[in-house]
């Protein structure tokens, strides 16, 4: 309660007693009361304005207390310039948080101590206020300023220990393993690290606002960046010059290699055409991929990582030099493909030999001379797989094209076998005709009584000379049954029909000669009956008398005497008796 109040209190209980002593009318009991309550209120007024001036004075040197206490306690939370790491453990934002709670407990303790009215209290607590806020204020600006000179000494010395930690990832330029030792990707891994370490202590360091923590890390971010990028650059040309170096010596390394594998290509050496089909070209490019992933991994295995140029140059090696190896191995395959087919040919002309005789070229059927050279191709093809020492599937192409010439040259020569063959067997068979129609010829001399020989047993001699020659043909065939059907057909085709033409004349002849036979045996019995002449009656007469025949069977003996000799029966006579022909 202020003293006013207090005061005016006391006044209106002295004004209420002295009512009711008065007990006087109303009307001059209200003027009484008033002339006390003025004088009163004037004592009032007069104690107030003296004690106002008390009170104000008392304020003031409470005020002062309390603004030196405040600036006591702002000269406690000054910091020592040199002592910058003290400075960053407190933010200037927890500097004014404090400061700050420390005025509210000072204007806390301003109006507990006033206990003046509500209007007078909040004009000097607020004064008060004000002047410790403007106190915070200076005394913050300057933290501030002192606060962001301790982040730049800080960050300063986070960066030269950056750079002292940069100054030891540096390598010379003697020592190409010791650089390829890191990559660029482990270089930068090791300084985005060690950037993220000292952000990561600057940043507990600061104890600022979150806001301006991120503006000062993202400061110091920017500038360790900076110099990341800048040495990486710099060991990236170190790097790449290491990684040129290294990649020339693996390339020379591959060339040396190759050399080794390469083999005098000499026309005139057989030896030489061995020792290169001992490797076909896809065993030379497995042996080259081979030693270049060899180099490959080597590569790796220094470098961490995988580099294609090497591969595209290491490729480019293994196609340019497996070309001419290519080229190489086959010029190789061609001279042995023409050895072969000169070994082949030898041979060929090894079978023409002694092909003059007719029989000697018999002796060798077309079926067997095509076996005999099949065999020998096979055993051609055979060596020739030997000396290529590839794969089934790497060999087909040029062992294809060796049997294709085979071929050419077994249908060639079997052609020429197979005409010559026949050349022979139709020699022989006109041999074998010549000889049957000479048979025939002496058949006809020494056949000059032609009756004595009928024309069946003239048949059966020459079928029985033309089975000879058959037999005497198949022997000097020397082939199956089968093979030589055609030309013993053939034969006895031509056989057959010079007997079927023979016989048809002899049996002609053979007739002929029976019919001359027959006239003559009719004219001499004509002679003889025209000598043996006599009376018809008489003679009828006496044959019936001496033999009793008839008449009539006289007449058909007669008849059965003059039918041709194969028709003719004399020994069927008809006796019948004399008596029957009435």
């Amino acid at each position: 309660m202020s003293m006013r109040d207090r005061l005016e209190m006391k006044a209106n209980e002295l004004v209420e007693e002295f009512k009711q002593q008065l007990e006087v009318g109303e009307e001059p009991r209200e003027s009484e009361v008033t002339v006390l309550d003025n004088l009163l209120k004037k004592d009032t007024e007069n104690f107030c304005k003296a004690y106002t001036t008390n009170y104000n004075w008392a304020i003031g040197k409470l005020r002062q207390t309390l603004l030196k206490g405040f600036e006591c306690f702002i000269k406690e939370q000054e910091i020592d310039d040199d002592n910058f790491n003290e400075i960053l453990k407190t933010s200037p934002m927890s500097m004014r948080d404090r400061l700050e709670t420390k005025a509210n407990e000072l204007v806390e303790e301003f109006k507990q101590q006033l206990e003046v009215g509500e209007e007078p209290r909040e004009g000097e607590v607020t004064e008060l206020d004000n002047l410790l806020k403007k106190e915070t204020e200076n005394f913050c600006k300057a933290y501030t300023t002192n606060y962001n000179w301790a982040i730049g000494i800080l960050r300063q010395t986070l960066l030269k220990g950056f750079e002292c930690f940069i100054k030891e990832q540096e390598v010379g330029d003697d020592d190409i393993s010791v650089i390829l030792k890191t990559s660029l990707m482990s270089m930068r891994n090791r300084l985005e690290t060690k950037a993220n370490e000292l952000k990561g202590e600057f940043k507990q360091q600061l104890e600022v606002g979150e806001e301006q923590r991120e503006s000062e890390v993202t400061e110091l971010d920017n500038l360790l960046k900076k110099d990341t990028e800048n040495f990486c650059k710099a060991y990236t040309t170190k790097y790449n010059w290491a990684i040129g170096n290294l990649r020339q010596m693996l390339l020379k390394g591959f060339e040396c290699f190759i050399k080794e594998q390469e083999i005098d290509d000499d026309d005139d050496d057989d030896d030489d055409i061995s020792e290169i089909l001992k490797t076909s070209p896809m065993s030379m490019r497995d042996r080259l991929e081979t030693k270049a992933n060899e180099l490959v991994e080597e590569f790796k295995q220094q470098l961490e990582v995988n580099d294609l140029e090497l591969n595209k140059s290491l490729k480019k090696e293994t196609e340019k030099f497996c070309k001419a190896y290519t080229k190489q191995f086959n010029r190789a395959i061609g001279k042995l493909m023409e050895q072969m087919l000169k070994q082949f040919e030898h041979f060929t002309k090894q079978q023409h030999r002694g092909n003059e005789d007719i029989m000697v070229r018999l002796k060798t059927t077309p079926a067997s001379m095509r076996k005999c050279l099949d065999k020998k191709a096979c055993e051609l093809i055979r060596d020739f797989q030997s000396h290529l020492l590839l794969s089934e599937g790497e060999s087909e192409k040029e062992v294809t094209e060796l049997k294709e010439h085979l071929n050419e040259m077994i249908e060639n020569f079997c052609i020429s076998h197979g005409n010559t063959f026949t050349s022979a067997i139709e020699k022989l068979r006109q041999e074998k005709l010549k000889e049957f129609e000479s048979f025939i010829n002496q058949q006809q001399q020494d056949n000059k009584d032609i009756l004595k020989n009928t024309p069946a047993s003239m048949r059966k001699c020459l079928d029985k000379k033309a089975c000879e020659l058959i037999r005497d043909f198949q022997s000097h065939l020397l082939q199956s049954e089968g093979e030589s059907e055609k030309e013993v057909t053939e034969l006895k085709e031509h056989l057959t029909d010079k007997i079927e033409k023979f016989y048809r004349l002899y049996r002609n002849t053979f007739a002929s000669a029976i019919e001359k036979l027959r006239q003559e045996k009719l004219k001499e019995f004509e002679s003889f009956i025209n000598q043996q002449e006599i009376d018809y009656d008489e003679m009828k007469k006496g044959i019936r008398s001496t033999f009793g025949l008839v008449p009539e069977a006289n007449r058909q003996m007669f008849q059965n005497r003059t039918r041709q000799p194969e028709q003719a029966n004399i020994t069927n006579f008809t006796c019948v008796p004399y008596f029957l022909t009435f």
